[in-house]
Formats: structure tokens, sequence, C-alpha cells
């Protein structure tokens, strides 16, 4: 296993604060959602202060301004507009931020919207431009070798590759939709033997067996699967076991 420091990630800030609470003394990096599709930027704050306290990186995950579906459902919104939404939520986090010198260094799009970033590349191109104009430093969190990976390039922004540990893939690397048989895993141990996998052959597994190489930096966890403190949980333990160091890939020392 040649990767030797993976960052755990999970999103956070959607209502499930107690899960939030446990999940800040697991993970080494909190997406924390922005009011859009989820929450409010009060808790928003309340969520980074207490990440920044425990050393945990933040990162904005916005989303569709849609919270009756959870920003889950697919919207008709051109890239000029996609932009404009992005840029509006960004600044409202990054002013959050500022008050409290704590710094956001990556963004993590959620839901429908980031799984049309990958699929799209007008898409993917209006998110990293809300992320040019708001902040060129900030990374993009996405999937490797997909939409957001091109625009990240495109846009010369640091590219994050995420895998997820309780998503299954299809056989063209995208997500295997909700809709559809199997696409959550709900046991820890089949999570946990898959994403080892996925690590050592650094390349995503699909559900007939395919293997994928991929960029992978980070784990994500969600925050809303059932039993995902047990999974987050056991899922660091046995990456620990196997000599890996659970760190953000943006942690330099100044955001403890």
């Amino acid at each position: 296993m040649t990767i030797k420091t993976i960052d755990l990630n999970c999103d956070m800030g959607e209502g499930l604060d107690t899960a939030d609470s446990a999940m800040l003394s697991i993970v080494s990096s909190a997406n924390v959602a922005t009011g859009a599709h989820a929450g409010s930027l009060e808790r928003f704050e309340d969520l980074i202060i207490q990440a920044h306290d425990k050393g945990v990186v933040c990162g904005i995950h916005p989303g569709f301004n849609d919270p009756e579906n959870f920003g889950r459902t697919r919207l008709p919104l051109r890239p000029i507009e996609i932009t404009a939404l992005l840029v509006e939520q960004i600044s409202n986090c990054d002013a959050i931020a500022v008050r409290h010198d704590i710094n956001l260094p990556f963004l993590k799009v959620h839901g429908a919207l980031a799984n049309m970033a990958e699929e799209d590349s007008a898409i993917a191109n209006a998110i990293a431009q809300a992320v040019t104009a708001t902040g060129p430093t900030r990374a993009l969190v996405g999937m490797s070798g997909l939409g957001q990976a091109a625009a990240a390039e495109k846009f010369g922004l640091k590219f994050i590759g995420e895998i997820f540990a309780d998503r299954t893939y299809r056989d063209d690397g995208f997500l295997t939709p909700r809709t559809a048989p199997n696409a959550v895993i709900h046991d820890p141990l089949q999570i946990t033997a898959r994403v080892l996998q996925m690590i050592r052959d650094k390349a995503v597994i699909t559900t007939s067996g395919t293997i994928i190489p991929a960029q992978i930096d980070t784990i994500c966890v969600h925050g809303d699967t059932k039993n995902a403190v047990t999974i987050a949980a056991d899922l660091r333990h046995a990456l620990e076991r196997a000599g890996l160091t659970i760190a953000s890939p943006l942690y330099n020392g100044t955001t403890r």
C-alpha cells in the first residue's frame, strides 16, 4: 500500500447535530453545509468553531437552494446562474470564517449539483469559476477523472480526489443513483474491506468488480447514512491499523 496519508471527511451541518459532534472526533475534514440545501449560516458558524478547536479542517459545502429535496433534485439552472449561486454561498461563509480567523481551504459541492458537474463540463466550469472568483487558492473536491477534475485543471485549481466509503459505483465511474438498489452500503465490515481495497489498488471498485484507476486523497462517509458514526470510527481504526495516517492534505499547521 503506497498511500501513506489519507483524509477522512464527512458532510456536516445538515440537521444531524449529534452525529456532527461525534464525527468531529473521528474525521480530519468537515464539509459544512451553507444553509442552501440544508442547515443554516448559524449552524455553519458553530461547526467551524467546533472543528477548529478539534484540529479538523473545514471546507464549504454548497448546493442547490432546495432544502425541500435536500439538494438531491436536479434543477435546470444555467451555468452563469450556478456560478452566482455558489459565489453567494461562498461569500457568506467566508465572511463568517474571517470573523473567527478560520481558514476554509476547500470546497466540495453537494448532491445533485455535484453529480451534474461530474457529467457536464459547462457546470463543472461554472463551479470552478465561482471558486476562482472568491478564492483561487481554494481546492476543489471531486471524483477522479470526471468533470470537476478537468475543470480544476482548466482553471488552475488544486484538486482533491474523493472516493465514497458508503456509496457504490457504476462501470462508467459515476456513483450508482440513490434511486437504484444497493446504491448505499450500510455494513461497516463491507465498507472497510472495500475502502482498503480501493486504497491498495488506487482505484474505484464498481459493482461489477471493474477496477478504475483513481486519484484518492480523501474518503467520504456521509453523515446521514445509517450507522454513520460507527462506520466512520471503524473505518478510521482500520486505516490506522493498515499503517495510514489520517490527515487533511490541506492542513498546514495554521488551522489548529
